[in-house]
């Protein structure tokens, strides 16, 4: 697995690990309707198995294109920067609505 791939997996575990831990604490609460419905079907454990699941399909796509040369590296690093930038983004940005105090 490439650096790329490394990354944006332990981005998406930290998430879903901060995420399962603010929901069961109570701190937080799923704004995302399609893990809200994961979350209430299966408990916490489908929603992490979702969330993990999600991330590691785009990156098993990413790294299958990757090793067969199918599209030129450049191209497939700037995918993954762009994946990355907006994963921290979307998580910052919903962070910043849960906690408006905090960012204003």
């Amino acid at each position: 697995m490439t650096i790329y791939g490394k990354t944006l997996l332990m981005i998406s575990v930290l998430d879903m690990m901060l995420t399962s831990l603010g929901i069961h604490f109570g701190f937080i609460e799923e704004a995302n309707p399609f893990m809200k419905w994961h979350l209430k079907m299966g408990g916490i454990l489908l929603f992490a198995s979702v969330k993990i699941l999600m991330t590691s399909v785009f990156i098993l796509v990413l790294e299958t294109i990757w090793d067969k040369k199918m599209v030129k590296r450049a191209l497939l690093k700037k995918y993954y920067f762009g994946a990355i930038l907006l994963y921290i983004s979307i998580y910052i940005f919903s962070l910043a609505l849960v906690h408006k105090d905090i960012f204003i």
